[in-house]
């Protein structure tokens, strides 16, 4: 149903748009209630497969909405018509002698233009337009304390040198192609670019992979557990069944894994549950917790969609640096001659 609306959106306004989406509401509060998972040849549910979730819907909510988790249908309907048309605006025609930015912010708003994908599609669970994928606290923002920074492995690099990132050590992971995005998926805010997964299953592993700078997550199924003194990019997953739902348990995580959209410290951990709630729909949730970083724990759901056949999995090929790293070195340590 998701994909039809996709597909039609283009073509039809007003009572129309409304109308689907009544349609598609009127099935999600009834989806499949006793859903039985197909099982793979060791009896658990087959989760296996690609997976995606490109959506508008932001990891934390707006501050402006404040407690309100849900969108009404007229709300949805607006919100997605002001996403079309964002989108017919930045797919129009550009004018060749249009004249240049007035400012740094205009050329970036212009690159964000042209290489955001078109994403129009929010984000319904048990029927309901969600506002923002984080559910727990009530205002759907992560509850950082407010002197999160002095706990965060950047901000005590930052103190410990100068207070700019302009060296090495202070650049974020994902310039290094160390972690791009978070500290694992499908947690750590939104990916534009590309949210796409494969899952891939075994009696004693799964394996999560994320398309988004080639990442795997390995989730142990034996129940061990790596020495603590040994933190780890993405942490140390463990994962079991209950019934149906797959429960995953990590900690341990590497300290230069904090960003931004989900800073962390070697105490954070996360409970995590993947859940077939039909044959194309991946219900994913997740409960965290950082006592060095948080007033309390946060929570969130998600849907995953499995992927059409014709979509495949590419390779995400991160070049350490780029052109931004030696950018910023070189010029910072211009900038040191200069001032001597």
């Amino acid at each position: 149903m998701i994909h039809t609306i996709k597909v039609l959106k283009w073509q039809i306004k007003g009572a129309a748009v409304t109308l689907l989406l009544l349609s598609h509401i009127a099935i999600s509060a009834q989806d499949n209630i006793q859903f039985d998972p197909p099982r793979n040849e060791h009896g658990h549910p087959d989760l296996q497969g690609n997976w995606t979730n490109r959506l508008a819907t932001p990891f934390e909510r707006p501050i402006e909405l404040g407690q309100q988790a849900t969108y009404s249908i007229e709300e949805a309907n607006q919100l997605i018509q002001s996403l079309l048309e964002d989108v017919a605006v930045n797919a129009a025609p550009i004018d060749p002698d249009r004249a240049a930015p007035d400012s740094a912010d205009g050329v970036d708003q212009s690159a964000e233009d042209i290489f955001t994908p078109a994403i129009t599609n929010l984000l319904m669970i048990d029927g309901e337009y969600r506002t923002s994928i984080l559910t727990d606290p009530p205002n759907g923002r992560l509850p950082r304390k407010s002197a999160w920074v002095e706990n965060d492995y950047y901000g005590q690099l930052r103190e410990l040198a100068t207070g700019q990132a302009d060296g090495p050590e202070m650049r974020p992971a994902s310039e290094r192609c160390l972690s791009v995005w978070g500290p694992l998926p499908p947690l750590g805010g939104r990916p534009l670019e590309t949210p796409n997964y494969k899952i891939v299953q075994t009696p004693t592993h799964i394996v999560f992979y994320q398309e988004l700078g080639g990442t795997s997550r390995i989730i142990k199924m034996n129940g061990n557990k790596f020495p603590e003194a040994i933190s780890r990019w993405q942490g140390d997953a463990v994962g079991y069944w209950e019934n149906v739902t797959l429960i995953v348990e990590t900690d341990n995580f590497y300290p230069q894994e904090s960003s931004f959209s989900v800073p962390l410290t070697k105490d954070f951990s996360v409970r995590e549950e993947f859940k077939l709630v039909s044959d194309n729909e991946l219900l994913y949730k997740f409960t965290a917790n950082d006592p060095s970083i948080y007033t309390s724990s946060f929570s969130g759901e998600v849907i995953l969609s499995r992927m059409s056949a014709n979509d495949k999995i590419y390779e995400y090929s991160c070049h350490e640096g780029n052109y931004s790293l030696p950018g910023i070195l070189a010029g910072a340590r211009r900038l040191e001659m200069e001032s001597n």
